[in-house]
């Protein structure tokens, strides 16, 4: 299968070995319902935020990781967030040149966070994304 027809099969997800990676899609899947009911979008799910709440809050944290939890976080205080129905495409390329394992270990960051773990600790078992 060639990149054309990749495009035309949007459930078709391609690594940079060429393998399929069908495991991502039923995890990203999981991730939207998580984002949907738990009103918690990371940053890779496009973030859309008035620029006055933007600005109320002191827009994103200077912090190596979790920003974007802690952006929502922080909104959170002053609004209310909304889920919006609308598709948004964007690149899988740093969970496709990484295992299963990472992958599941990057969704208890937040937990993590949550409990107090410090973002530069986060980044540091996090490692280098490429």
């Amino acid at each position: 299968m060639d990149v054309v027809h990749v495009e035309k099969e949007p459930r078709s997800l391609r690594g940079p070995d060429g393998k399929r990676r069908r495991w991502l899609g039923t995890l990203l899947h999981l991730a939207d319902l998580r984002s949907c009911y738990a009103r918690v979008p990371y940053g890779d799910q496009a973030i859309f935020v008035l620029a006055d709440a933007f600005r109320a809050v002191g827009g994103f944290p200077e912090q190596p990781l979790m920003e974007d939890v802690e952006l929502i976080r922080r909104l959170r205080r002053v609004g209310h967030i909304r889920m919006v129905r609308s598709t948004v495409r964007v690149s899988g390329r740093r969970f496709q040149a990484r295992p299963l394992t990472d992958f599941l270990l990057m969704n208890v960051f937040p937990l993590l966070y949550r409990l107090g773990v410090s973002p530069r600790t986060l980044a540091r078992i996090y490692g280098d994304p490429t």
